[in-house]
């Protein structure tokens, strides 16, 4: 009996260690987790709209001059060559929504991270202008305004700093309004008024770094190259001149440098 009681005491001691035994490896166990650096993400920006190309610059009148001091000016179409057109500088400013995905690793101390955005800003900047056309002279001033929107793909570099780098394109659109004014001495007219808008395709790319501060914040400066294709203003009876004005160049080329601050959900 003693026997019998014994060896069941030690079968019992033997099969609570191993339960315990079990229990405890459990407990180590290490459960691989997945790395996920994805989220929203919103940010705000302001800047400068630096320089613009307006392309081939072309500029049209129609119609018959109402004044007789307009001699040679012909009753069709007339193309004005612009023997000077000078953009000044503009402000701009903006806001962006927009996606970011899990970063992979492309090589030692480097992730690549996709995002997907959305953005609205605003541009504006003015320009001079002489015209210089047979029986028409004369000087202008231009004001442009424009609201501008893309859906850009981006690819941020991940190093191992707290400087992100990242590139991009975009597409989208731009509403441009134009507010001038003409001096043209051969028609004895200072004509004002003249304004006009239009929506024009648009396409952008850019490129820009992410400075982290803290937690959830950045602090992001970008360069942008903006396109506009299409342009067409028309303004009708230029100042009671008879003749009926439009702006129509192949592209429109502006680029911007901002600066900002981004909220990452």
């Amino acid at each position: 009996m003693k026997l019998t009681f014994l060896s069941s005491m030690i079968l019992l001691m033997g099969a609570s260690l191993l339960a315990y035994a079990g229990t405890d490896m459990k407990e180590m166990a290490i459960t691989p987790t997945l790395r996920t650096d994805s989220g929203f993400y919103a940010g705000v920006y302001g800047g400068a709209q630096f320089d613009t190309d307006y392309g081939n610059q072309r500029q049209t009148l129609s119609g018959t001059p109402a004044s007789a001091g307009a001699v040679g000016v012909p009753a069709g179409s007339n193309i004005i060559p612009s023997s000077h057109f000078d953009a000044g500088w503009g402000g701009a400013g903006g806001i962006k929504f927009g996606y970011t995905f899990n970063s992979f690793g492309a090589c030692q101390g480097l992730r690549l991270q996709p995002a997907l955005e959305a953005e609205a800003l605003y541009l504006g900047t003015t320009s001079t202008d002489t015209l210089n056309a047979v029986g028409l002279t004369g000087s202008g001033k231009q004001s442009y305004n424009s609201a501008a929107w893309f859906v850009n793909g981006i690819l941020r570099f991940k190093l191992d700093s707290m400087i992100t780098p990242y590139v991009g394109v975009g597409v989208g659109g731009q509403y441009l309004t134009l507010h001038s004014d003409a001096t043209i001495p051969s028609l004895g007219a200072h004509v004002t008024g003249i304004n006009g808008s239009d929506v024009d395709f648009a396409g952008q790319a850019l490129a820009g770094f992410d400075i982290n501060l803290a937690t959830h914040w950045d602090l992001f400066t970008e360069y942008k190259f903006i396109d506009a294709v299409g342009t067409d203003l028309k303004v009708s009876n230029v100042g009671g001149t008879g003749l009926d004005y439009r702006y129509k160049p192949d592209q429109i080329q502006q680029h911007l440098i901002v600066a900002g601050v981004k909220y990452n959900f």
